[in-house]
């Protein structure tokens, strides 16, 4: 009778262990099973999140200020131009933009893209290489170009021979209005003047 005891109580600590090694063997098996998981799930994030972080990092596709398939500044300009003390519009307004005036230069540019160079050409004092740089303001939304000329002006007045300008582009794209300036004698801030300077497309 108490060898058959014994039997059961063996067979019992058999079936124990033989549980206890499946237990182990689950539990070994396991943290595989997760890596290899995680591994998948952010080998599927990285391949998912690459897209949107290339795209987030690349620079927005530049638009060009252009109208009708050309740059807004490109062409000839007729222009007139008064001391930087005095208003143009009141000029324009009292017929001095097809009479004799102070300053009539005329402007031919090309534009490629956010820049501008041309030519300035005054009656009286030459012509001479413009160059400018446009950008779009972030209030008004109109395009403004800032930048400098020269012109092979008299020796004996070299104060008209080269300087600086800004000029803001109206809504149709045809006419301009800003700020000539002679450098020297005018000075860069023009925060109290008037514009001085009118241009229109022909």
């Amino acid at each position: 009778m108490k060898f058959p005891k014994i039997g059961i109580v063996l067979l019992a600590v058999l079936c124990i262990a033989v549980f206890a090694v499946g237990c182990t063997s689950t539990q070994t098996s396991s943290p595989s099973s997760s890596a290899q998981t995680a591994a998948t799930t952010a080998a599927q994030v990285s391949t998912t999140a690459s897209p949107a972080l290339t795209a987030a990092a690349s620079p927005a596709a530049e638009v060009c200020p252009v109208y009708n398939g050309k740059g807004i500044f490109e062409g000839t300009w007729d222009t007139r131009a008064l001391g930087i003390s005095n208003s143009i519009d009141d000029y324009v307004k009292d017929g001095g933009w097809e009479g004799s005036s102070y300053w009539a230069p005329k402007l031919v540019l090309s534009q490629n893209c956010w820049n501008v160079t041309g030519t300035y050409d005054e009656d009286q004092s030459g012509m001479g290489p413009l160059v400018g740089i446009i950008r779009k303001d972030p209030i008004t939304g109109a395009f403004v170009m800032t930048g400098t000329w020269a012109n092979r002006a008299d020796a004996s007045d070299p104060g008209r021979s080269a300087g600086e300008f800004t000029i803001t582009m109206s809504a149709d794209n045809q006419s301009f209005k800003g700020y000539l300036l002679v450098i020297p004698p005018d000075s860069r801030d023009v925060g109290s003047y008037p514009p001085n300077w009118a241009g229109k497309k022909i």
